[in-house]
């Protein structure tokens, strides 16, 4: 199908500055472009260096009552090279595991919450002014099992500041503790995480619409054990028409998924097989 111009730019995100059309052509209803492109090459650079450093880190999502604290706990997250999620669709004051569940809905494999108190202190300057002393901690879980991965705070005993505006005071002391909070908690969850994806990952399957469960799950299950990375597979239940097995998985959810599909093509009976969602380390497929 033909795109304009002005999509293929709006596309390229502004890596692309100039761009000369040499020759076009249409054919079985696409439009072929032949063009001469000037490319902004320190935009490319930064991002593929961004994406180098996401490799192996797992996808994280935030949730905090102050918006200054979670965009500079972000912040260094996104430096670190952990891709960020937002995380929608739990209410104002949920519990922790429907944040988990809402997490993992967006595709997070971490949630990260946290709280802090402020308090007025005594400055020891003979001047008039605020001085505030922060307790606070920011807390990691796994998403997909609810594991406690690690808690952190701000580095030293005690997060200082003195000034004249009080908001400003307070807005400053809650980025800065944050920021460095996250920068403490970013060793674990590598630590955490690089254990978990060298032991293998848990996945979840269902599959529906099975009509008869010798003459089609067994080649599902033979299939499965195909996949590359795979360590074990168990059938948990199978029950009107559906069928659940827990896999130990080295690798991703995705990459699984899409090497199954790939491997069982060719299967008889497995023609209208497709995956149906995907939620975290929950496939559904069906028939």
């Amino acid at each position: 199908r033909s795109r304009s111009l002005e999509k293929i730019f709006a596309d390229t995100s502004g890596y692309v500055k100039d761009a000369k059309e040499l020759a076009r052509y249409e054919k079985d209803g696409y439009l072929f472009l032949k063009m001469e492109v000037t490319v902004a090459r320190s935009k490319l650079e930064a991002n593929l260096a961004l994406t180098l450093r996401s490799v192996g880190n797992p996808h994280t999502g935030v949730r905090l009552s102050s918006l200054g604290a979670r965009k500079a706990l972000e912040q260094v997250l996104k430096k670190r090279g952990f891709p960020l999620v937002a995380i929608q669709g739990a209410p104002r004051k949920a519990s922790l595991d429907q944040l988990r569940a809402a997490a993992l809905k967006q595709g997070a494999q971490v949630l990260i919450t946290g709280s802090h108190r402020l308090r007025s202190q005594s400055s020891g300057y003979k001047v008039r002014g605020v001085s505030k002393r922060i307790e606070m901690s920011i807390t990691a879980y796994d998403c997909s099992t609810g594991e406690l991965i690690g808690s952190a705070g701000p580095a030293g005993a005690a997060s200082l500041s003195f000034g004249f505006d009080e908001r400003r005071v307070d807005a400053g002391l809650i980025s800065k503790s944050y920021a460095s909070a996250a920068a403490r908690m970013v060793p674990l969850l590598k630590a955490y995480w690089s254990e978990k994806l060298s032991n293998g990952i848990i996945i979840q399957i269902e599959v529906r619409n099975v009509r008869s469960a010798r003459r089609q799950l067994r080649p599902f299950e033979l299939a499965c054990e195909e996949v590359p990375g795979v360590v074990s597979i168990k059938r948990i239940v199978f029950e009107n028409g559906r069928a659940k097995y827990q896999l130990r998985v080295k690798g991703t959810t995705q990459s699984f998924s899409n090497a199954l599909l790939e491997g069982i093509d060719d299967l008889d009976g497995f023609d209208s097989f497709d995956e149906i969602s995907q939620k975290g380390n929950t496939l559904v497929y069906g028939f």
